[in-house]
Formats: C-alpha cells, structure tokens, sequence
C-alpha cells in the first residue's frame, strides 16, 4: 500500500491483470509514502545511465496526464524549484559538475548562480552560502494525494485493496505462487 505498490497494482489492473494488493497497515500510505517530502526531481542525482535516473525522466512527462485521470489538476504539484547550495569552497568548485549533471539529466533549464545572486533569490538564506545551482522545474506534490490517487484508480480498474493484511510467506510452488497472510 504504499507508491510504489499502489502505482504497480493500478498499472497491472489497468493492463486487465488480476490484483490483489495487501496492505499491513489500516490505511494506504500509511508509512514513507505518506510522509514523505512530496519532491518531484529532475533526476539529476541520479547515476548517469542508470534506470533510477531514466525513470524520473518518463515520470516528469507522464505525471501531468496520470494526475487528470486521478482527477487532480497541476494545481496539486508546485513548480517551486530547489537550490544546490554550496557551503564550501570545496563545494562550490562543485556547482559546474553539478549543473552538467542537471543539463545530462534533461533539465536544461537548471543554472549557476553566485552569492550575491543567491541572497536575491533567497534573502533569508545564510549569509555562509557561497553560490548554487538553481532547478527550476524541480516541484512538490501533496505526498498523500498521489497514492491515494493511485488507489482510487486501481480499484476503478478492478483490483482489491486488503487493508489490515500482513504477508507472512510466499512461494512458489508447480508454476502457482501461495501467498501466506494474517490479520495485522
């Protein structure tokens, strides 16, 4: 029951698959994925090549059309951005490999600033702060929404939500899988 799950569980019964997602939990989100920051990432720090940093890319283009057929709008995901600040001198010769990063990733929209820029772009920040890296297009969703969102649709599309359902064993056993569970 949490993003992960519930976003599986709604893709699988939207392709016409049989699902059951367990749940130990009384709710769906009821651990990380509903108290999480709620960042959505560009990917940036991600390895380059790897399937974490390709995945965050896909999901940036397809979110906006996910989120409708959850009958969220955008308005539920800020565009606010973020800021790799640069505490150090050791740091801040960093900010160049940092924004490469970002321009490798896709978001060629990222940029570098220096301190005084900084301070104009966030007054209350330390005076400490060296220079930064500006994302503009990192944003921040409503963290519970979105599972339940995911929830919501994958019953629409037929799966079962066990709620309060612990998974005590799996295995496989003549190409069937059992699956073991109690009441937790």
């Amino acid at each position: 029951g949490g993003l992960v799950g519930l976003a599986v569980a709604r893709e699988a019964a939207a392709r016409g698959a049989s699902v059951v997602l367990f749940e130990r939990e009384q709710a769906v989100a009821a651990s990380a994925s509903g108290g999480n920051t709620g960042l959505g990432h560009t990917g940036y720090d991600a390895p380059e090549g790897s399937l974490e940093r390709r995945l965050l890319r896909r999901a940036i283009s397809l979110h906006p059309a996910l989120y409708r057929t959850f009958g969220l709008g955008m308005s539920h995901c800020r565009k606010c951005g973020s800021l790799v600040v640069a505490w150090t001198p050791a740091q801040l010769s960093a900010l160049d490999e940092v924004l490469q990063e970002n321009v490798n990733a896709g978001d060629t929209d990222a940029y570098r600033v220096n301190a005084e820029e900084l301070r104009d772009l966030e007054p209350a920040l330390s005076p400490a702060a060296l220079g930064a890296v500006v994302c503009p297009n990192e944003a921040v969703v409503e963290p519970f929404l979105i599972p339940i969102g995911y929830a919501e649709s994958a019953l629409r599309h037929g799966a079962e939500l066990w709620l309060s359902t612990e998974v005590t064993s799996v295995e496989r056993q003549d190409g069937v899988w059992r699956i073991g569970i109690g009441k937790s």
